[in-house]
């Protein structure tokens, strides 16, 4: 089973860099890209419930800053 993070920052705000990793030795983090100013991170996991963690690191380019 594929899996999709569904990470992305607030409204105006920019997607700099993320990170992902498979905690359990039966997964595994198929890709990471830049899409629609936020990042796909995709896992793949193989048996029971897996899990997961990911982040997105957001410049915030709103004004005022929030």
């Amino acid at each position: 089973n594929a899996l999709n993070a569904g990470l992305s920052c607030d409204a105006g705000d920019i997607a700099i860099s993320a990170g992902a990793t498979a905690i359990q030795d039966d997964d595994h983090l198929v890709g990471m890209e830049p899409f629609k100013g936020s990042y796909n991170i995709t896992f793949h996991d193989e048996g029971a419930n897996g899990k997961f963690k990911a982040n997105i690191i957001c410049a915030d380019s709103a004004k005022p800053f929030r």
